[in-house]
């Protein structure tokens, strides 16, 4: 495989002709220069080229794996945290062990899809199953909202169960996807509960945070 120096020597040959500043190994200056960062482009970047292309073969090389570091389930553990801050900074409250981030990358991975919900019964929805878990709502009877729908107003107490978008006091049930027997232990709870303020519209509180069985 051609190296990122020898590229730019076959590229321009004529500056290398009219580099006459040459050292012992016969190097003029630019390929000096050039071999500084040339050498860690050879060392880290050529690696992750696929094994029939050449990064200076073509002008659009195939990069396999060069854009793992912004995939939530392909990047390495270092650069979660950059990329949660690029993100928006999704909760991180699952980490069972030092390398245990499977719920965390998914997150990640589809926190965009779960932004454009954000605020409505279907974003809720989304962002648990995201994380392995179903969700029942239910909302506190009494609870006043200045609205009861996109066209109406409330005159007093509304008690929108049914409404996709979520404003007054609710209860919120959680139970693993699938399994209709095992109860949701108290100290996951907790951190279920640490997450609904990230997702909850301003004016939603949730009273109760249970396990469905």
């Amino acid at each position: 495989m051609i190296s990122f120096v020898n590229y730019i020597k076959n590229f321009w040959p004529n500056i290398w002709a009219r580099d006459t500043n040459k050292d012992s190994n016969d190097k003029g200056t630019f390929e000096r220069y050039l071999q500084v960062f040339g050498d860690e482009i050879d060392n880290e970047l050529i690696p992750y080229i696929d094994d029939d292309e050449s990064l200076f073969d073509e002008f659009n090389p195939v990069l396999n794996n060069f854009l793992d570091i912004i995939d939530g389930f392909a990047c390495n553990n270092k650069f979660l945290n950059h990329l949660a801050e690029v993100l928006g900074n999704p909760p991180d409250v699952f980490q069972k062990s030092a390398n245990d981030y499977y719920e965390y990358r998914a997150l990640i991975r589809y926190i965009i899809t779960v932004y454009k919900w954000r605020g409505s019964l279907t974003g809720f929805e989304l962002f648990y199953r995201i994380l392995g878990y179903d969700i029942w709502i239910s909302e506190i009877a009494g609870t006043t909202n200045l609205y009861d729908s996109g066209l109406t107003y409330d005159d007093g107490e509304s008690y929108d169960v049914n409404e996709s978008i979520l404003e007054g006091n609710y209860n919120i049930q959680f139970a693993y996807i699938d399994d209709g027997v095992t109860s949701v232990p108290g100290g996951e709870l907790t951190s279920l509960e640490l997450t609904l303020p990230f997702i909850e519209p301003i004016n939603t509180t949730f009273n109760n945070v249970t396990s469905k069985y």
